[in-house]
């Protein structure tokens, strides 16, 4: 299976070719935010602009994006906390919509979501079938519609406070615009949640800011938590109660960033669909990422979760080749109830022939126990 891991590399070079077959080399810029800026471009075609132009029509103070991911390597097909991802189904992964109403003392937000991605943004343990856990919202094969975000957000001084049915904070992103890997490992699928509900709020102290807030519940979307669960003395309730919500992100140096997120109360299993909730548990990932020169860019990642008995240690790098190039290396170690650990490389690939396309091919080795699997994935992600 390793042998199968280096011929694979070649597929991944292969692509660049594809994206930029008649590019001429272009001069390297001082480096951005790997995850923040990878899908800036302002060398595109005029057609690819038509979107733009849509959006300039728009009523004032509100404004409207959307990304489309289309390949293989799902949460669908994400198996838990071990890692391991089937890579044989290709598909729309996410279409995704975002519409923002900006006003002088509120403003809205809402997402609607499609694609294999979706169902893990329902609020599939809701304590019934409103919202977008319903079946209304699955058509089959694993597609499905979700609501992931519906919330306002208003000033009280210098604190922004955010009410209503929102993401949770993630330190590698959501969507797929908003990540550099296409595949998500064990711990990402597992460790942190994806939606809340309640209200959140945000202010700087110094150089901190910081995050407080409460939540009915993970995964749920105005509705209370639901589910079969247990509780750390194993009292087997069957409805989940209210969740604390804390964080932190601050720079240390310059170059050295540090981000802290933490849950207290019920919290899902495993995070997937119908699965468990676990009363009284606890939950944090710490991530301390740091740009080594104006090219590399180093990341790692420590989570934890109670009742799950999980335990996660990831390492990432960062390099940029070039201006529409950069590669990507992801180790991660799992252990707990489930022993587990995976090695990706992929290529984060833009092209000035197509405006904020960018296309993320990876290979990835996963080793579960005493059974190892090497996978190659691809998506192509237009945000517009």
């Amino acid at each position: 299976m390793k042998s199968l891991f280096l011929k694979s590399s070649f597929l991944i070079l292969s692509s660049v070719f594809v994206v930029n077959a008649s590019e001429p080399g272009q001069a390297e810029t001082e480096a951005e935010s790997v995850q923040d800026s990878r899908f800036t471009n302002n060398e595109g075609m005029s057609g690819t602009n038509m979107f733009s132009k849509l959006m300039d029509r728009t009523p004032a103070g509100f404004s409207l994006n959307s990304w489309m991911s289309i390949g293989n390597g799902a949460l669908a097909d994400a198996a838990g906390a071990n890692g391991v991802t089937d890579d044989g189904t290709v598909g729309v992964n996410q279409l995704g919509l975002s519409m923002n109403k900006t006003g002088e003392k509120v403003s809205y937000h809402m997402d609607v979501l499609f694609g294999r991605d979706a169902g893990y943004f329902q609020g599939h343990h809701n304590d019934g079938n409103n919202w977008d856990n319903s079946a209304g919202f699955n058509n089959g094969d694993k597609y499905s519609f979700a609501l992931p975000q519906f919330y306002m957000t208003t000033n009280y001084g210098e604190t922004t406070l955010k009410l209503g049915h929102f993401l949770a904070d993630s330190h590698t992103g959501h969507y797929s615009s908003d990540r550099f890997f296409a595949t998500r490992t064990g711990a990402e699928v597992a460790l942190s949640p994806y939606t809340l509900n309640g209200v959140v709020a945000h202010r700087s102290i110094g150089d901190v800011d910081y995050h407080i807030g409460w939540s009915s519940g993970i995964n749920v979307a105005f509705n209370t938590m639901a589910g079969t669960g247990t509780g750390t003395a194993g009292d087997n309730r069957t409805v989940g109660g209210d969740t604390l919500i804390f964080g932190a992100k601050t720079a240390l140096s310059e170059k050295t960033h540090l981000r802290y997120n933490g849950y207290q109360g019920s919290l899902s299993g495993f995070n997937a669909s119908a699965n468990t909730v676990i009363n009284d548990s606890y939950s944090h990932d710490l991530t301390v990422s740091h740009e080594a020169n104006d090219k590399l860019t180093l990341e790692f990642y420590y989570g934890t979760k109670t009742g799950a008995d999980i335990h996660a240690f990831r390492q990432s790098t960062f390099y940029k080749l070039s201006d529409v190039m950069t590669i990507g290396q992801r180790y991660e170690d799992v252990r707990g109830g489930v022993k587990a650990s995976t090695h990706t490389v992929g290529l984060n690939i833009k092209s000035s022939k197509f405006e904020r396309l960018t296309l993320r091919p990876e290979i990835r080795y996963s080793k579960v126990g005493a059974t190892d699997n090497t996978s190659f994935f691809m998506d192509a992600v237009f945000a517009y």
